[in-house]
């Protein structure tokens, strides 16, 4: 099954899978909000899930399916190298992660890896690049690893529970952390937390 909502894209992914002799494409969706019922109604045996959609997110529905069908491998989709997306997606012990620039090779590869059980990250993926960065960023300002994940995520408008849903902790454990955050950083609420992120590039 394949959900993404750029229609050309979904198509030419269809082509490519569905030109190898023991694979065949039975499912597309273009909207985060059909994902859901159509993996229920079709049970794929495995599903591309675009990162960024219409409705729910791909990051957001991995979240739901890997409570209600845990068992359906999921590959992620993405023009998004950053480290946070793909800590997120580790931490739902996703199956996959390919950016959209790899090659039909690279594409088919991931998806047998993870039908045998295995899983793949992109090797293009730079990683390792944004962790350096944010270890400057961590060192010069005390922040934690963790922290510095729930900043960005507060930045991306998630709430409380949006956070302790993504990285698997306690709502009063993510709102300590807010509170070690913003006396660390010296703000005062999410909007001067949102703008120091944004002033920092976070």
């Amino acid at each position: 099954m394949i959900a993404d909502d750029h229609e050309l894209f979904n198509d030419g992914i269809k082509g490519m899978i569905n030109s190898e002799s023991d694979m065949k494409v039975s499912t597309q969706v273009f909207s985060g909000n059909d994902v859901l019922e159509s993996v229920m109604n079709h049970q794929p045996a495995v599903l591309l899930l675009d990162i960024n959609m219409p409705g729910k997110t791909g990051i957001e529905l991995a979240h739901l399916l890997k409570k209600e069908k845990p068992l359906i491998p999921i590959i992620m989709l993405s023009m998004y190298s950053d480290s946070r997306f793909i800590h997120e997606c580790k931490n739902m012990k996703v199956n996959g992660y390919v950016l959209k620039n790899a090659s039909k090779e690279k594409l088919i590869f991931a998806i047998r890896a993870v039908l045998s059980g295995e899983s793949y990250y992109d090797p293009a993926l730079s990683e390792q690049k944004s962790l350096h960065q944010n270890d400057e960023f961590m060192k010069k300002f005390k922040l934690t690893k963790r922290e510095l994940e729930i900043i960005r995520l507060v930045k991306d408008n998630h709430t409380a529970q949006d956070i302790s849903n993504i990285l698997f902790l306690s709502v009063f454990t993510v709102e300590t952390h807010r509170r070690n955050i913003n006396l660390k950083l010296g703000v005062k609420n999410t909007l001067g937390l949102i703008k120091f992120a944004t002033e920092h590039g976070i």
